[in-house]
């Protein structure tokens, strides 16, 4: 049986990179709506091949379908903030051909800091083009 998982984070406010207002009440514009500012890389998100590739290809030009399927979750933790994760860190999972890889890194708990970002891991270039199971 097939089943869908979520892996998007709620976005809170306080959280960092989002902030949420009131714009529009009941009792004053007769209607309720909120302003949201939202940092790019809050919450769940994905990065275009252009925002590490030079001409790469921007999220619009990306197939919905890259986002769903068969999937391996890599367990990378322990992972020291601001670690590099290399395609050596992922070669491991080579058997994993067809698979999107679902990487666990445990930048959830990191949330809380007052700077997250700063504290994240990042990505070899090279693992963009990885494909486990080709190199």
């Amino acid at each position: 049986m097939k089943r869908i998982i979520d892996l998007t984070l709620t976005l809170e406010p306080g959280m960092r990179g989002v902030e949420i207002h009131q714009a529009k009440t009941l009792e004053v514009e007769g209607w309720n709506a909120k302003r949201l500012e939202l940092y790019s890389h809050c919450g769940t998100h994905m990065d275009a091949p252009r925002h590490f590739l030079p001409g790469g290809a921007a999220m619009a030009e990306q197939p919905l379908h890259a986002c769903m399927g068969p999937a391996l979750v890599v367990d990378l933790t322990p992972v020291q903030p601001r670690e590099l994760l290399t395609v050596d860190r992922l070669a491991p999972q080579a058997e994993a051909v067809g698979l999107t890889l679902q990487l666990e890194t445990g930048f959830e708990s990191t949330l809380a800091l007052a700077d997250p970002v700063t504290n994240a891991n990042t990505m070899d270039n090279r693992n963009i083009c990885f494909t486990p199971g080709r190199g």
